[in-house]
């Protein structure tokens, strides 16, 4: 196997632990230039319909992101999804999947691990954020999504033109981001131990 593939692959599945559906709309526009084809396996999802209904679901998934009071329903919905397109994100890359059952559980076991690692770690950071920002939660969760976004098309992108350097940039950065969110929920958790008791009515 190729490592730049590999590379690549990666990179977009850790794309799709943010924005699954939106990563299959990149993954099938990209598939129509001459810098990325999917296997063979998988070139459907090249086809027009496949992006369309893609991009649909992209826009139903980023508002329900958008809205805290149906997120967190969504957050764990969405890990099976993610798995799966993280899945077709390696093995689309690598063209690994009929090779043998070996390459074929490891682009099961890294895609689609990596897609719900990611989904996890930023799962962490919204709630760590949410929480600590109180009464603006709403609107703090809100512009994460969408920052989140672009962020999962930049990751994108650049899985398929630089994809050494994406890969290297999202293993620390998720490496970094789980214990930058531990910290704050621990920040927070003490913070809250450590305000009195309100008194009681009279």
């Amino acid at each position: 196997m190729e490592l730049l593939p590999l590379m690549s692959g990666f990179g977009l599945a850790a794309a799709a632990g943010s924005r699954s559906c939106l990563i299959l709309v990149a993954l099938g526009l990209f598939h129509h230039t001459e810098y990325f084809h999917l296997s063979p396996e998988f070139a459907w999802i090249g086809s027009p319909v496949v992006i369309c209904v893609a991009f649909v679901l992209a826009l139903v998934e980023i508002a329900a992101d958008a809205h805290p009071e149906i997120s967190e329903l969504v957050e764990v919905a969405a890990y099976l999804p993610k798995a799966v397109v993280g899945f077709i994100a390696l093995a689309g890359s690598t063209g690994a999947v009929d090779r043998n059952l070996v390459l074929f559980a490891a682009s099961g076991v890294v895609g689609g691990g990596t897609a719900v690692a990611v989904h996890y770690v930023r799962n962490q950071v919204r709630g760590a954020v949410h929480d600590s920002a109180g009464f603006a939660g709403h609107h703090a969760t809100t512009g994460l999504s969408y920052a989140e976004t672009a962020g999962a098309l930049g990751v994108a992108a650049g899985a398929i033109f630089v994809p050494a350097l994406v890969a290297v940039a999202v293993a620390v950065a998720l490496v970094g981001t789980f214990f930058v969110a531990r910290v704050m929920r621990a920040r927070l958790e003490a913070r809250l131990v450590a305000q009195p008791a309100a008194a009681p009515p009279r």
